[in-house]
């Protein structure tokens, strides 16, 4: 939880200082190029660059402050923070997502909250480099004692005896795809 308040932190000075201050360039360059009497079209131009270059260092910005520490995990809970991780794959890889199922939020605390979302986005990770995968979908499930996270996809696949064999030592805790989180 150290770690995620130091990420919090982080993220909220990238959109509160980096950020604003980016806006603030790119809102006086308008200014200044709306005020420009004389039509030259090379300046013109120049500033239609710098413009479209602030306008992708914003969305840029924004992104990785999302990445570093979701805002929306902290404001709306677990489940949307995944809804906006999967529109954000779909969108960025063309891989259709699902959720489905749903986690009851008064019963997680922070510390489960980013558990799951830091778990999930690194399992969306893996199928997005790995898995040559069309299609994930993600199931939220919880009982008295535990909660379980399924994320599955129409991917290649591994097999984890191959793996076992390449890195002696190793073996891959869940054999699979699957891995239930326990809360206590």
């Amino acid at each position: 939880m150290t770690e995620e308040r130091e990420r919090r932190r982080l993220a909220s000075d990238l959109h509160d200082q980096i950020s604003q201050n980016l806006s603030i360039c790119r809102l006086k360059l308008s200014l200044l190029k709306g005020s420009c009497t004389e039509v030259n079209t090379a300046r013109a131009g120049e500033m239609k660059k710098i413009e479209d270059l602030l306008e992708e260092i914003i969305r840029e910005t924004r992104t990785l402050t999302f990445e570093i520490s979701p805002p929306i995990l902290y404001d709306f809970g677990v489940k949307s923070a995944l809804e906006w991780l999967l529109e954000n794959v779909c969108r960025k890889s063309c891989i259709d997502t699902l959720l489905e199922g749903d986690l009851e939020e008064d019963r997680l605390g922070n510390s489960s909250s980013v558990l799951i979302s830091r778990t999930v986005r690194e399992l969306l990770h893996n199928v997005i480099k790995h898995a040559n995968a069309s299609k994930i979908t993600i199931s939220l499930s919880q009982k008295p004692h535990f909660f379980e996270i399924c994320v599955t996809d129409n991917g290649i696949g591994f097999y984890p005896e191959k793996l076992h064999r390449k890195r002696a030592g190793f073996s891959h805790p869940f054999g699979g795809k699957r891995a239930g989180l326990h809360q206590s």
